[in-house]
């Protein structure tokens, strides 16, 4: 027989053999440590399923979220949290087994037995702390293998008694229901079941309400599987506003349908039914858009294309010195001279980002760079862009990089396009379309084909990413910076006189010098003197010709 000890303050039961043989055989079975839940033999639970992995446990006990979904170092312990919205996510500690804890007032602390110096949860009564605006989401909860079923007519509309008929059929059939949404209209009524129990429910309902079906007061019992619970659970959701929106904001941002909503009325929770396949996506979009920074950001920068072979070896060399001359890391091989552009993006975001964090509660975090042959892909935001562009070594996948930038862990992601390849700027609207924000300073994406412009435009218009482009036009001129507040304001503006390619204004200046006494110098001249000075493009045709005002 097992010996048995009850907690005085949980009112729990647990078992523990009494040998060490018969501890031995406990856990043989799966190399697990375990604990009975109720007061039955080990034997029984056993064949009960009364006991509960240690190991489970402690995925669900003490974080956030579930680390098998969450990034471990985006999940950390839940903070103090009040009994009710412990009571929604059943995963962390069953409800009955806090009820003597509860109507005596004693906290129940949850830790990792495998942490013992860490602080835990304490769970207790609603208090300041648990109500506190960055405190609002205690954490996330989901139900998996779930089907929904759904109960759909026009001969439902206004008929009393109809819900209670549903769910005495399915009472009757002994099936569970976890959520329950029904529409304004009365037209339809959907629930969440087991997976296991979705046949017999539709099977029960269709006999009992076989003669509505026939006359065409029900349409259908239909069957919607491979479905999944989400859920947000926090006692300081109550009364506070916005909750709900930021919650759909980032799922519609991670491009999740929702299936189903249900909110109770003491709006500690809002659930919703996704797509299984969507689960892990859904879990990581609220989990960072709640409990990360206002704005954080997975940031991939794009450099100018190779017009040099890349250096082989990285030990230095002629190339390497002549690199590092223009302010380029040696071993930079396949950076042309206008990556600079790039270069100092990513020195300024990497030195500056603390700052950032600080000014703008803005976390920027460069996670991939790239030319168009070359990149490095990063799971951690990158720290030096020294070794950041040394450790370039693979080849270039556009549609790999799209998608790593685009990750589901952090709520924004942006590309900046720092190059002039009209191969790359053909991409910008297929990474509007997937929800990716883009800034470039690549002329061909305006100045191109008209059919690129045409999809940027309407991508613009219709969906909800960000198209920065006014270092793209002008010549790098703040145009637009100052033309809106003058439309917005009502103005209206008939033309703009100016020079604003900064190439064009220096080849003119050179050639009628302002001062009078000094003699001009030849066009080709002139032209030599702006590309030394780094203000033309790659082709100094663009210039010429005028395209980089085109845009």
């Amino acid at each position: 027989m097992a010996r048995r000890r009850r907690s005085s303050a949980m009112g729990a039961t647990s078992a523990r053999p009494s040998s060490a043989s018969s501890s031995k055989r406990l856990r043989s079975r799966s190399g697990r440590t375990w604990t009975a839940c109720s007061r039955r033999t080990p034997a029984e639970c056993r064949k009960r399923k009364f006991f509960r992995s240690s190991r489970t446990r402690r995925r669900w006990s003490s974080h956030t979220s579930g680390p098998r979904f969450v990034v471990s170092n985006a999940c950390f312990a839940l903070p103090p949290a009040c009994f009710h919205s412990t009571v929604a996510i059943p995963k962390v500690i069953h409800p009955k087994t806090m009820l003597p804890a509860i109507d005596a007032h004693i906290p129940i602390f949850i830790r990792n037995t495998f942490n013992p110096e860490g602080g835990g949860t304490r769970i207790f009564e609603t208090n300041e702390r648990t109500v506190e605006r960055k405190s609002i989401i205690a954490g996330f909860s989901t139900v998996e293998n779930v089907a929904i079923v759904n109960v759909e007519g026009t001969g439902m509309i206004g008929v009393s008694g109809i819900t209670q008929q549903i769910f005495t059929v399915l009472n009757n059939t002994a099936v569970p229901v976890k959520m329950v949404a029904q529409c304004s209209s009365e037209h339809s009524i959907c629930f969440a079941v087991d997976a296991g129990d979705a046949a017999a429910a539709k099977r029960s309902l269709d006999e009992a309400f076989s003669r509505e079906i026939a006359q065409g007061h029900i349409h259908a019992v239909t069957i919607i599987e491979d479905m999944s619970i989400v859920a947000a659970v926090g006692d300081g959701m109550a009364h506070t506003h916005g909750v709900a929106g930021r919650f759909f904001n980032a799922l519609g941002n991670a491009r999740i349908n929702i299936v189903a909503i249900a909110q109770g009325c003491d709006e500690r929770n809002i659930s919703t039914v996704v797509s299984a396949q969507d689960t892990e996506r859904a879990l990581r979009a609220i989990h960072s858009s709640f409990l990360l920074s206002e704005i954080t950001v997975s940031v991939g920068i794009i450099f100018g294309d190779a017009d040099v072979a890349p250096v082989t070896g990285r030990a230095g060399g002629a190339l390497s010195t002549a690199r590092s001359s223009r302010g380029l890391p040696a071993g930079a091989g396949d950076f042309d001279a206008d990556s600079h552009i790039g270069m100092a993006l990513l020195t300024l975001l990497l030195e500056r980002r603390k700052w950032l964090q600080t000014r703008f509660e803005s976390d920027i975090r460069v996670r991939g760079i790239m030319t168009k042959s070359h990149m490095l892909l990063s799971d951690e935001p990158l720290k030096s862009p020294q070794q950041a562009m040394e450790a370039m070594a693979g080849a270039s996948d556009f549609e790999q990089f799209a998608d790593h930038i685009r990750t589901d862990q952090l709520p924004h992601s942006l590309i900046v396009d720092c190059s002039n390849d009209p191969a790359i700027a053909s991409r910008h609207a297929a990474w509007l379309r997937e929800g990716i924000h883009v800034v470039t300073a690549n002329i061909a994406a305006l100045a191109g084909s008209i059919d690129d412009y045409d999809q940027i435009r309407n991508e613009r218009k219709t969906g909800e990413s960000y198209y920065g482009f006014e270092t793209a036009i002008g010549g790098g001129v703040p145009v637009l910076s100052v033309l809106k507040p003058l439309l917005h304001g009502g103005d209206s503006i008939n033309y703009i006189e100016g020079c604003l390619s900064s190439t064009l204004s220096y080849i003119f200046g050179r050639l009628s010098p302002k001062d009078t006494g000094s003699t001009g110098v030849r066009f080709s001249e002139a032209l030599e003197e702006a590309r030394a000075q780094g203000l033309m493009e790659t082709d100094p045709m663009d210039d010429i010709l005028g395209k980089v005002l085109c845009a």
